[in-house]
């Protein structure tokens, strides 16, 4: 089916199975295991839906995406030359896990992409009590996007307890990344990559970690915050090779206080007086897009640009004449 909407849906007590592979415990949409792309959900939107309560992958083999699973696939049909893309949005993603597996990825969900298409997406979502047995406890991207998301809570036995970001041109872009626990909280392990305006902190673990291995030599992370992470090493190498040096980490706020509204009651706007309000680098993708909070991403005001998912909105004053 090609051109699909699966709006206002809820999935509760779903489950993938205990076969060699699982996939989408809430869902799986489009092919996977070499599919040619025939029969798949392509160019889809999938929007405000709600998959909750311990969906799994598997208990058996592989278990790829505890909630949803997306595979965008490039038709092999000879009368067919378009690029499928499917995109989640405005979703909340809770409670879900994969387990028990050889291999678990992406408790909340699992995007990819093969046979050259372009990634899938995942945007304005709330990823919330994710668990994984292995990585990616929130999301896992083997290639795709994810815009303006809320990624907290989640867990992981091993990398990216928020997201596992893999695939070449990978992009995690205005997103929250907080109060989730494993070995790192956003893993990066592939050339190209990109984290753009993001929040990554209050996390029980490393905030950023790299696996220089694959190369990432050519990552860039811009306009983020990452700080009061448990560990001592906000960003590091997973295979310490030259520290942060391939990270190209620019206009970023790493450690110290970024002066977060509440950090406790997981406020992570910034407070006046804030060093990071004001100073990010304003970008191409930022012309009429909006914060995590909604707010102009660049400030109508005075043109600038916050690092971190939030932008603060300026004080309009006003004035009381008494007769």
């Amino acid at each position: 089916m090609t051109g699909c909407l699966v709006e206002n849906c809820e999935v509760l007590h779903g489950g993938g199975n205990n076969a060699d592979y699982a996939y989408g415990g809430g869902g799986s949409l489009g092919g996977h295991n070499g599919d040619d792309g025939r029969g798949m959900l392509s160019n889809a939107v999938v929007r405000n839906c709600r998959i909750v309560l311990k969906n799994h992958g598997s208990s058996a083999g592989y278990a790829y995406g505890g909630g949803v699973f997306i595979n965008t696939t490039a038709s092999k049909e000879a009368d067919m030359s378009l690029v499928y893309g499917t995109v989640i949005e405005r979703c909340c993603v809770t409670n879900l896990m994969t387990f028990k597996s050889t291999r678990c990825q992406g408790g909340g969900a699992y995007l990819t992409s093969r046979g050259g298409a372009p990634g899938s997406q995942i945007r304005n979502c709330r990823i919330a009590g994710c668990w994984s047995s292995c990585n990616g406890g929130g999301v896992f991207f083997s290639k795709g996007t994810g815009y303006d998301l809320t990624v907290t809570g989640n867990v992981a036995r091993a990398d990216g307890a928020g997201a596992y970001v893999s695939g070449v041109s990978s992009v995690l872009r205005n997103s929250l990344v907080a109060a989730n626990e494993g070995q790192s909280a956003v893993y990066l392990t592939a050339d190209s990559l990109s984290l753009q305006s993001c929040t990554i902190a209050g996390n029980a673990c490393t905030g950023i970690a790299l696996n220089a291995a694959d190369g990432c030599e050519n990552v860039r992370i811009s306009n983020t915050i990452v700080s009061r992470n448990a560990c001592t090493a906000q960003i590091a190498s997973a295979l310490d090779v030259g520290g942060v040096y391939a990270a190209n980490v620019t206009t970023s706020f790493v450690g110290g206080d970024p002066k977060f509204v509440s950090r406790s009651r997981g406020d992570y706007r910034l407070r006046y007086g804030s060093p990071c309000r004001g100073q990010g680098l304003v970008e191409a993708w930022m012309t009429n897009a909006k914060a995590l909070d909604e707010s102009p991403r660049i400030d109508p005001e005075d043109g600038t640009v916050d690092i971190g998912a939030y932008q603060h909105t300026p004080f309009v004053g006003f004035s009381i004449q008494v007769r």
